[in-house]
């Protein structure tokens, strides 16, 4: 799964960051492409994706995933450099315009159950409810086409369970530092720094003692601490039923490595349904674990090291004439520097609302 978004410069000559980031097998960002631009628009996202085609495309970006905002700009560009590739919409910008037309806590709730469903039939429960409480609010939401925000409907093949753009966001935020520096400037230091998370990725992986990497293991352990409470039925020819509660019973299948959840399958990790049955008859759960989760994918992504570049004196003398900056915009006013925050969002600094008297110190 790939994430694409744009980011704005804070520095003097403002224009809009581009970028492609995916994620490893330890669930962490991996950065892939990055571009300025003036704004978005669908030249310039264009542009970027004919690049970053010629670097990750192949067959029209058959079995390539991209998750975005819905921005037109990104859309149009995907339907023509990566027409075979499937779009996944962000949820969260999906419910931020929900949001503006159908508020309501228990409204929230239920949207997020619904698009995190890992099978058809949770999706549908959570759809149905959200029908009773706003029917407006339940056709609102099914004109977007559920192949692009449903976690039920998301290819296996991609191995990720994200509804969200969130690595962006995280990868935003990672290099917000360099954000307000000149363009050249900007580049060089987000170079290092990637240079730097590679190598230091790179190192960290050689020395571990399990297949499997630490959050996916760390994911592991929290599935079976939600297994213990599951009763197992033993079938036929790796085939069970695990019990939840009276009313509640789900099939697993070992040997076609499926559970009627549907979460082993899209995220290429055991659920709890399957952990409960494997770890009853004392397999091994790295067995189980796809290979897009493992030690040897963590390392082959991160074997490639990005190759450091001499100083500027010592670059080859190119007969062409040399780039000059853009123009320095201007606007009225003091510049901003902080992200505009969506209604309803919270701020992250809070100030302490406790008082203390000066006499007695209560």
């Amino acid at each position: 799964m790939i994430g694409v978004d744009g980011c704005h410069l804070k520095g003097p000559y403002r224009g809009v960051l581009l970028t492609a980031v995916s994620i490893d097998a330890n669930y962490g960002i991996y950065p892939l492409a990055m571009c300025v631009a003036e704004t978005e628009n669908n030249d310039l996202w264009q542009y970027f994706m004919d690049k970053l085609y010629d670097q990750v495309g192949c067959n029209g970006g058959e079995g390539l995933c991209f998750i975005s905002d819905r921005q037109k700009g990104v859309l149009n560009a995907l339907d023509r450099i990566f027409p075979l590739s499937l779009k996944i919409y962000c949820c969260r910008h999906i419910y931020a315009n929900f949001k503006q037309k159908f508020p309501g806590l228990l409204l929230k709730k239920v949207f997020w159950r619904a698009c995190r469903s890992s099978n058809a039939a949770d999706f549908n429960s959570h759809m149905e409810e959200l029908k009773t409480i706003t029917p407006e609010g339940y056709e609102w939401l099914m004109k977007i086409p559920t192949v692009c925000w449903a976690k039920h409907l998301f290819p296996p093949h991609t191995k990720c369970s994200h509804v969200t753009n969130n690595m962006t966001e995280s990868f935003n935020n990672w290099i917000n530092n360099f954000r307000g520096l000149p363009i050249v400037r900007m580049f060089e230091e987000i170079r290092r720094k990637t240079m730097r998370l590679i190598n230091r990725r790179h190192e960290a992986a050689l020395e571990w003692n399990n297949e499997l990497p630490p959050v996916v293991r760390r994911k592991i352990i929290k599935g079976r601490e939600e297994a213990r409470s599951l009763s197992v039925i033993f079938g036929h020819n790796e085939t069970f039923e695990i019990l939840e509660d009276v009313t509640k019973i789900v099939v697993v299948d070992l040997l076609k490595r499926k559970c009627d959840c549907g979460e082993w399958a899209i995220s290429g990790m055991p659920c709890k349904h399957a952990l409960c049955r494997i770890d009853a008859k004392r397999y091994n759960v790295e067995d189980y674990v796809h290979l897009f989760l493992k030690k040897a994918a963590y390392i082959a992504a991160y074997k490639h090291q990005i190759i450091p570049v001499p100083n500027e004196k010592r670059w080859p003398l190119l007969l062409y004439d040399n780039l000059q900056p853009p123009a320095i915009i201007r606007s009225v006013g003091r510049p901003q520097t902080k992200r505009r925050r969506e209604a309803g969002e919270s701020s992250i600094f809070k100030r302490s609302s406790s008082v203390r008297c000066s006499r007695c110190d209560h």
